[in-house]
C-alpha cells in the first residue's frame, strides 16, 4: 500500500516488519519509542526527511528500490541498515546519527552522506556502493573529544567512485582490505589513526589532507595511482601524542602504477 505519515508522532513502539509498501512518506514524524522497519520493501520512494528517531530504528534487511531520502533525519540511539539494499539514489545528506551501522549495505545508485555526522561509532564494514558515493564534509565520531577510542569501521567495503573531501574522522579509522576505484580524500582531517592495510587502491588523491597520528598503507596493492600531495602532519591536535608518522610497509605496485609524494 502507499503510506503518508508525515509530520506524525509516534509515542509507542512501532513495528513494520515484513511489509511492502509502494511509496511512504515519513517526512517531519517522531518516533519516540523503538520503530522497526525489519525486512520491509519500499517499490517507490521512501521519504524520511527531518525524521526523527528517538528510539532504536531498526531497518536490517529493507529493500529500497526506488529513492530513499534521509535527509536531515535524526537517530538519537541506535540506527541498524545491515544488509540493507538500495537500488535508487539514497541520500543520508545532513543526517545526524549517534550510534549507525551499515555493514553489509548495498548501494546500487549514488549514496550521499554530505554533512553528515556520526557522534559516536559507525560501521560500514563490507558495505558496497556500486556507484558514486560522497562523505563530503562528514563528521566521524564528532563528540570524541577526550581521544577515547571510537571506532570508524570501512573494513571491507568497495568503493567506485568516492569522494571523503573536508571530512573529519575524530576516531581510529579502519579501511583493512578495502577496495578504491576512484577515490579523492582532499583536505580531509585524521585525528587518530587511520589504517589502510592491505587494501586495493586503484586512484586515491590525498591532498593537504591533515594526519594528527599515524597512517598506515602497510601492504597496499596499487593498481594505477596514490597521489600523497601537500600533505600536514600535524601533532597540534592531539600534542601528548608521539609525531605523527605515514607507514608504507610490502606496498605492492602493480605495472604501471606509482606513488606520487609532493
Amino acid at each position: 500500500p502507499d503510506i503518508d505519515l508525515a509530520v506524525r508522532t509516534f509515542r509507542k513502539r512501532v513495528v513494520f516488519a515484513f511489509t511492502t509498501f509502494k511509496h511512504a512518506n515519513f517526512d517531519n514524524v517522531k518516533f519516540e519509542k523503538d520503530v522497526n522497519f525489519y525486512r520491509v520493501i519500499f517499490r517507490g520512494n521512501a521519504n524520511f526527511n527531518k525524521a526523527i528517531f528517538r528510539g532504536n530504528a531498526r531497518f536490517a534487511f529493507a529493500e529500497f528500490e526506488g529513492e530513499a531520502s534521509f535527509r536531515e533525519a535524526s537517530f538519537e540511539k541506535y540506527a541498524s541498515f545491515e544488509n540493507g539494499k538500495f537500488k535508487g539514489y539514497a541520500d543520508f545528506s545532513e543526517a545526524k546519527f549517534n550510534i549507525a551501522s551499515f555493514e553489509n549495505a548495498e548501494f546500487k545508485d549514488v549514496a550521499e552522506f554530505i554533512e553528515s555526522t556520526f557522534i559516536n561509532a559507525v560501521w560500514f564494514n563490507y558495505a558496497k556502493f556500486e556507484n558514486k558515493a560522497s562523505f563530503e564534509s562528514a563528521k566521524f565520531c564528532e563528540e570524541n573529544k577526550k581521544g577515547i577510542k571510537c571506532t570508524i569501521d570501512f573494513r571491507g567495503a568497495r568503493f567506485n567512485s568516492v569522494e571523503f573531501d573536508n571530512a573529519d574522522f575524530n576516531g581510529e579509522t579502519y579501511f583493512f582490505r578495502a577496495f578504491f576505484f576512484d577515490t579523492s580524500f582532499r583536505e580531509t582531517v585524521f585525528r587518530q589513526t587511520v589504517y589502510f592495510n592491505y587494501s586495493t587502491i586503484n586512484h586515491a588523491v590525498f591532498e593537504e589532507a591533515i594526519f594528527a597520528s599515524r597512517v598506515k598503507f602497510d601492504g597496499v596493492t596499487i593498481k594505477s595511482a596514490l597521489v600523497l600531495s601537500d600533505l600536514v602532519q600535524l601533532n597540534l591536535l592531539r600534542p601528548l601524542i608521539s609525531q605523527a608518522y605515514i607507514s608504507m610497509r610490502n606496498i605492492k605496485l602493480e605495472s604501471g602504477a606509482k606513488v606520487e609524494l609532493n
